[in-house]
């Protein structure tokens, strides 16, 4: 028994040991396992997630009050919509899902005071080498997907990624990447993301990209506002020529601004007006978490405009969907978690120098690719929202604490 124990405890010990010099990162490379597809996500998420409690079980740990209870209200309100619309086991699966993909902000949090002082600049590297490995995978993959008969591009090239990982990438090879032509080398790298994405055909994976550049041309790069709005209509008239007819599809039969917007975004100011006109029974609770990603037969996901009819899972809008789903107590508690890490990182921004502050100003840039982005496609509970903006949200409010040298250490 004594040398099973012992055996047992040298297997943590070298747990934790890796855990402390690479693992902790492994949320880095979860973008890029979206491309492999959903199982590899899962698996290796479910990975880290039991090698980071195993690790860090019996460390003293430290997370701020104001990142710690905001982000529990949620967990606690989203799960007394759940009891109360009483979906039963289907509501619940729904909430361990969001709190298993929320969760990995706080370990990640939890974990940086005990992997060195330079530990938030070997994540963001790494963050920005998956963007660069993820941008060469599907430009590797593109000519097998354009040769395959049902090729669609908004649905088979996988772009929804580039807009947050773009910020990393182009912050590796600018400013980290000690090569004397990485300007040039960052320039033809940001042509191929934008040329990707106008490829894509996906207006609002653009609108985020073009938001998270100009962000980094302002925060980062330190240019003036004007220069970042005229890149930015660089880009649009250049998605405008290539395909404005397939972005605006169609729009321009119609006279009214409602057809017009309707048709434009494919239908998503109507399911809004919709949502909004048939408001949950619960307003204050909603229907429940996850409810009209499983009820597909619902008012409120039924579009029909023009020659057009359809039924999504959602109403392509994150605050809309938590609202509806959680009422507006889930909705507020949402609003007070972002906040909250939102007004602490843009004040991070204001009074960090150096690098420190160029960290938060790529993470924030990612942060508002993805709010963009989630505005008018993914959901509140979709792994960009619930895993990567709570993530980088998180790394950019916070500071990496001092810990006792007493403290355990890898």
């Amino acid at each position: 028994m004594p040398h099973d124990n012992a055996t047992a405890a040298s297997a943590l010990k070298q747990l934790r040991r890796h855990y402390f010099t690479w693992g902790w990162m492994l949320p880095a490379l979860l973008p890029l396992l979206q491309i492999a597809g959903r199982a590899a996500f899962h698996i290796v998420g479910v990975i880290y997630l039991i090698w980071a409690l195993a690790s860090l079980y019996g460390c003293k740990l430290y997370i701020e009050r104001r990142v710690l209870l905001p982000y529990l209200l949620m967990m606690v309100v989203f799960l007394a919509s759940v009891l109360a619309a009483g979906t039963g086991w289907d509501g619940i699966h729904s909430w361990l899902d969001f709190v298993l993909y929320s969760c990995i902000s706080l370990i990640m949090l939890a974990s940086l005071p005990f992997v060195g002082d330079d530990g938030r600049a070997r994540l963001l590297t790494l963050i920005g080498i998956v963007g660069i490995v993820a941008v060469i995978i599907l430009y590797l993959a593109l000519p097998l997907q354009v040769s395959h008969p049902g090729f669609i591009p908004r649905t088979s090239m996988r772009a929804d990624n580039l807009p947050l990982l773009t910020p990393f990438a182009l912050y590796l090879l600018q400013y980290q990447w000690r090569h004397p032509r990485r300007q040039l080398i960052a320039a033809i790298f940001l042509v191929a993301v934008v040329v990707y994405v106008i490829g894509s055909e996906t207006r609002a994976t653009l609108a985020a990209l073009i938001i998270a550049l100009a962000f980094y041309a302002v925060a980062v790069m330190r240019l003036r506002l004007r220069t970042a709005a005229a890149m930015a209509i660089v880009i649009l008239l250049l998605a405008g020529a290539a395909v404005g007819d397939v972005l605006i599809r169609g729009a321009e039969r119609f006279h009214s601004v409602t057809e017009f917007l309707d048709v434009a975004s494919s239908g998503r100011t109507q399911l809004w007006r919709q949502a909004l006109q048939s408001p949950p029974a619960n307003i204050w609770l909603g229907v429940g978490l996850g409810t009209l990603k499983r009820e597909t037969g619902s008012e409120v996901l039924q579009l029909k405009f023009g020659d057009q009819s359809g039924t999504v899972k959602h109403l392509h809008n994150f605050l809309l969907d938590c609202w509806y789903e959680t009422g507006f107590v889930g909705a507020g508690a949402l609003l007070l978690w972002l906040g909250t890490l939102g007004y602490a990182a843009l004040r991070r921004l204001r009074t960090a120098d150096g690098a420190a502050r160029s960290r938060v100003a790529v993470l924030l840039s990612a942060a508002a690719a993805i709010l963009v982005d989630a505005s008018l496609t993914h959901s509140y509970g979709s792994k960009q929202f619930a895993t990567y903006l709570f993530l980088f949200l998180v790394l950019a409010a916070t500071d990496t604490p001092r810990i006792n040298p007493n403290t355990f250490r890898a």
